[in-house]
């Protein structure tokens, strides 16, 4: 065997470096029009899904968990005040309870959302094509009974801890841009009011000594109720009860979702993947 026939591939000789990308090359020739055809294809199913999909706007509000202050008596501490530290255990429950049916009770009721029609069933995105297709209005189904209404809105609403902080984000999600700034700061609201009943009832038992009277607190308890009732909070009136506000949801101007760019560009990597298998698949078809 000669020197020229060892490198010759067919005769069991080095490939070349360049033997793989020239491969690929030359299959991406073979199938380059099954390529396109594919990416075109899912391209156009995400872009069409960026037009019907219905769009959706997140508003945010922040609310701080401040630690607790217990007052001992003077055979203890001499009339000393200690914080009391927060661990994670208790924010977890702070989560909880924002999502609770407690707090999405008043906000159902406060803001009347059975009126809003926002908890009927949509129709599936099949039906609402062919809706629009047929150039009419999809039908909505007959909302659900209310304590169900109450316990799917503490399930939407979204609460995180920032971090390892006592900061928790509270997020509602919605078609309506406003409908979605007015359910956060209510569910903000309610979350706030509760925990300032609990301040007014430990003040009624005499549980805990306060420095703020009874009747201030009933004051700023309206307050809240007020706040729920209409989804819009002053941070700097709000009163502060072992948590406050520290920043309220304001009305979302671009849509969470659906994020056009990227489901586009994820659209692009599929249809090319999808390509390049149907290619794989012919080419080991046509091998046997």
């Amino acid at each position: 065997m000669t020197i020229e026939n060892a490198k010759r591939p067919e005769l069991g000789g080095a490939q070349p470096k360049n033997a793989g990308l020239a491969g690929l090359i030359q299959f991406i020739k073979r199938n380059k029009g099954t390529i396109l055809l594919s990416t075109l294809l899912t391209f156009s199913a995400a872009a069409v899904y960026t037009l019907v999909a219905t769009p959706i706007y997140t508003a945010t509000s922040l609310v701080i968990v401040e630690p607790k202050y217990s007052s001992w008596s003077n055979s203890v501490v001499g009339n000393l005040n200690t914080q009391v530290v927060i661990d994670s255990g208790q924010i977890e429950s702070q989560i909880q309870l924002i999502k609770s049916s407690p707090i999405a009770g008043p906000v159902y009721r406060g803001l009347k959302l059975e009126e809003t029609g926002m908890f009927r069933s949509r129709p599936s995105m099949i039906a609402r094509l062919i809706s629009y297709l047929r150039a009419a209005p999809p039908q909505d189904v007959s909302p659900q009974v209310s304590f169900e209404n109450i316990n799917a809105l503490g399930n939407m609403t979204g609460v995180r801890r920032i971090g390892q902080s006592y900061v928790i984000e509270v997020s509602f999600a919605a078609s309506d841009p406003v409908l979605a700034a007015r359910i956060c700061n209510s569910i903000t609201a309610a979350y706030i009011a509760d925990r300032l009943k609990s301040r007014i009832e430990a003040a009624r038992n005499g549980n805990e000594i306060l420095s703020t009277k009874l009747s201030t607190l009933n004051e700023q308890n309206q307050q809240l109720d007020e706040a729920i009732a209409t989804g819009d909070m002053d941070v700097e009136r709000l009163p502060s009860a072992d948590a406050r506000v520290i920043s309220a949801a304001i009305v979302p101007f671009r849509p969470s979702w659906p994020r056009r760019g990227p489901i586009l560009a994820v659209s692009v990597f599929v249809g090319v993947a999808l390509g390049f298998m149907i290619g794989l698949i012919r080419r080991s078809l046509e091998a046997e």
